[in-house]
């Protein structure tokens, strides 16, 4: 019959045509498949065998290296088998060369020297923040003593602003600051003709006339407010001047001392002061008509008057 003539002609067509487009896929693990890639995606291949059957589907890792270089060139497989094939070797090494990093030697800083003088560390920071502080504690000084020996504030820091701590020293050696007494002979003169009172007991108030005056009369009111007072009947000494020379110790002199003055007698000489300025435990300091301080020592004190201007 004509019909099966022309099936079996196409047949053996089919058979040949696929015998020759039929390709050899070996696998890693040695097997090996003769046939045609009938369907391919990322997943994998199927393959067609000669006799029409199918072969289940196939990842591509499982095709050895030999099979993929033939697969490389197919329209249809071509992008799913280029990932998988192995470079050769020498453009892998040069792939490899361009990629590599290039270290290059880092430049090593100047080693530091550690031999530093004393000039180098009292110029740092630190070291002028110390010098500061210790040229303010030197100006302190001076100022505390200036106080202590007497001296004008403003001469001791001057001194040690300019010369520290040698100045201060200087002043420190010195001795107290004294003003010198200058005496006047028609003071003196006065003062020797005066009349001394000591109120140490009442037979001397008695032979100033008190008994006369009235018994009720003070010592200041019989002698119109002159006394003495000599270190042969006191004591002088900080409280001893507080409680009789009250008066004298405010900024001006008042109540029965107003118009008095205070002649001063001690080892130094006599000095007429106008009131007295501070009382300390060791001395006591005098203001004279001028407004100059006279310290005197309690040991120093021979005698003291009250006597009128």
């Amino acid at each position: 019959m004509l019909w099966r003539r022309v099936t079996s002609f196409c047949l053996g067509l089919l058979a040949i045509t696929a015998a020759v487009f039929a390709t050899d896929f070996h696998f890693n693990s040695g097997d090996k498949i003769t046939g045609e890639l009938a369907a391919i995606d990322a997943n994998g291949f199927v393959i067609r065998l000669p006799d029409g059957t199918y072969t289940p589907r196939f990842p591509w890792l499982k095709l050895s290296d030999e099979t993929l270089e033939t697969l490389k060139d197919h329209p249809k497989a071509k992008k799913f088998v280029e990932p998988l094939i192995m470079p050769p070797a020498e453009e892998v090494a040069v792939k490899q060369a361009k990629a590599a990093i290039k270290l290059s030697p880092a430049a090593m800083p100047p080693p530091v020297d550690g031999k530093k003088g004393w000039l180098t560390a009292l110029t740092s920071p630190p070291g002028l923040l110390f010098l500061g502080l210790l040229y303010l504690a030197n100006l302190y000084t001076a100022f505390e003593i200036s106080k202590f020996k007497w001296r004008p504030a403003a001469l001791v820091c001057g001194t040690a602003a300019v010369l520290p701590v040698l100045g201060p020293a200087v002043f420190l050696i010195l001795p107290r600051y004294v003003a010198p007494v200058v005496e006047d002979a028609t003071k003196v003169a006065s003062a020797d003709m005066k009349l001394a009172v000591a109120d140490s007991g009442p037979s001397l108030v008695k032979q100033m006339g008190m008994s006369r005056a009235g018994a009720n009369q003070s010592v200041e009111e019989v002698t119109g407010g002159a006394r003495s007072f000599t270190r042969a009947t006191h004591t002088f000494n900080r409280k001893f001047l507080e409680g009789q020379l009250t008066n004298f110790l405010k900024p001006v002199v008042a109540g029965s001392d107003a118009g008095m003055i205070l002649e001063v007698v001690h080892g130094r000489g006599t000095n007429v002061c106008q009131r007295i300025s501070r009382l300390t435990m060791s001395d006591a300091v005098f203001l004279d008509a001028e407004g100059r301080e006279i310290p005197v020592e309690y040991t120093d004190l021979k005698e003291i008057h009250v006597r009128p201007a």
